[in-house]
C-alpha cells in the first residue's frame, strides 16, 4: 500500500534529484558575531476556549522579549479576547481590549480564517509599535513571512517595512516551515540540506537565489530557515549577529529568542480550560443558559479523541 503511494509521489527516483546541480556561488559562509545592538523577537499565539458553531470565543496573545549582551532585557506578554459570531453566513467579530488600528477586512470564509487574521494583524501592530521605540542598528526577529492576502494587513506590513528602513532597524523574518520548489519537485529547502551536508559540513551558511534567502544559523543544526528581510543587502551581517542567539541546546539553530517569545505566547490547554470555565460561569450569572448547550454542536470530537488516549 505504502509503495504505491512512494511510486505514484515519485520519491524513488528522487533520491538526490538535482542536489548535485546546484550553484556552490550561491552559498555565502557565516560566522557567530555578537551584537552589540539590542535584538528583539515577537510572536503571537491563539486558541479556540469556546466553540458554539455559529460562535465562538477566542483567546489572542502576542508576546515580545529583548536580548543584548546575550542578556535579556524584557519580557512582556499581551492578552486578548475575540468574539466571533456567524449570522446568515455573515461574520462579525470583536476584539477586547480594542487596540488602536485594529480592522478586518470583510470575506472571511470560516471563523478560524478570522481568528488567524486577527492574531497576525495584532502582531504587525505590534511590531509597529516596537519599530518605533527601537533604536538604529536594532534586530527585530518575527516568526513568519512579510506577506498576506488581505488588502489591510499588506498595508500594515509595507508601512512596518517602510518605518523600518526610516529608522535603520533590521527586521528579519524567519519561516519554520517553507513549501518552495525547484523545477524538478523536489522542496528547496530538502535540496539545499543534502547539498550542504555534503559540501559545507559543519558550516554555517546562507544561500540567496533571486531574492529567495535561506540560511543555516548553526553548524550542528539539522534545519535551515527561509528568511526575509527589510534590508536584503544587509542581511548576511544581521544573520550572523542571529546566529549567535542561536546556540541554544532546546533548538540549536533557531534563534532562542524567538523560541522565548512562542512561549509566552503560546495558549496553553490549562489556560483554554479557565477561560472556558470563566466564560459559562459568567454567562450563568447574567442569566444566560445558553454556552454550555451551544458548546455541545462541536464537543463529541474532542471527546472522543481524549478517551482514546485515557
Amino acid at each position: 500500500m505504502m509503495e504505491e503511494i512512494i511510486k505514484f509521489l515519485g520519491l524513488e527516483n528522487n533520491v538526490g534529484q538535482n542536489a548535485v546541480m546546484l550553484d556552490k556561488s550561491l552559498f555565502r559562509l557565516l560566522e557567530s558575531k555578537k551584537p552589540e545592538c539590542t535584538v528583539y523577537a515577537i510572536d503571537g499565539g491563539s486558541a479556540t476556549i469556546i466553540d458554539g458553531a455559529t460562535w465562538c470565543i477566542s483567546k489572542l496573545k502576542v508576546g515580545v522579549v529583548s536580548y543584548k549582551n546575550g542578556k535579556r532585557l524584557s519580557e512582556k506578554v499581551e492578552g486578548f479576547m475575540l468574539g466571533i459570531s456567524k449570522n446568515k453566513n455573515k461574520l462579525s467579530s470583536k476584539l477586547q481590549p480594542h487596540i488602536e488600528g485594529f480592522r478586518l477586512e470583510s470575506g472571511k470564509s470560516s471563523m478560524e480564517d478570522l481568528e488567524n487574521a486577527s492574531r497576525s494583524i495584532l502582531e504587525w501592530l505590534k511590531l509597529r509599535q516596537l519599530v518605533l521605540q527601537a533604536n538604529k542598528g536594532d534586530i527585530i526577529l518575527r516568526d513568519g513571512a512579510f506577506s498576506s492576502d488581505d488588502a489591510y494587513e499588506k498595508s500594515l506590513i509595507n508601512g512596518v517595512i517602510e518605518l523600518c528602513k526610516q529608522k535603520g532597524i533590521h527586521l528579519v523574518g524567519i519561516c519554520k516551515t517553507s513549501r518552495a520548489s525547484t523545477p524538478g519537485g523536489r522542496p528547496l529547502i530538502g535540496m539545499l540540506n543534502e547539498f550542504s551536508s555534503k559540501e559545507f559540513h559543519d558550516k554555517k551558511w546562507i544561500y540567496d537565489e533571486g531574492g529567495t534567502a535561506i540560511a543555516k544559523l548553526h553548524e550542528k543544526s539539522d534545519f535551515c530557515f527561509r528568511i526575509e528581510s527589510s534590508h536584503v543587502n544587509l542581511l548576511p551581517n544581521a544573520l550572523s549577529h542571529i546566529c549567535y542567539y542561536s546556540t541554544d541546546p532546546e533548538f540549536i539553530g533557531y534563534p532562542y529568542p524567538l523560541l522565548k517569545a512562542d512561549k509566552i505566547a503560546r495558549v496553553r490547554d490549562f489556560e483554554k480550560n479557565n477561560d472556558n470555565r470563566k466564560a459559562k460561569m459568567l454567562a450563568k450569572s447574567l442569566g444566560n443558559q445558553f454556552m454550555e448547550f451551544d458548546e455541545r454542536a462541536t464537543l463529541v470530537h474532542d471527546m472522543l479523541d481524549k478517551r482514546a488516549y485515557r
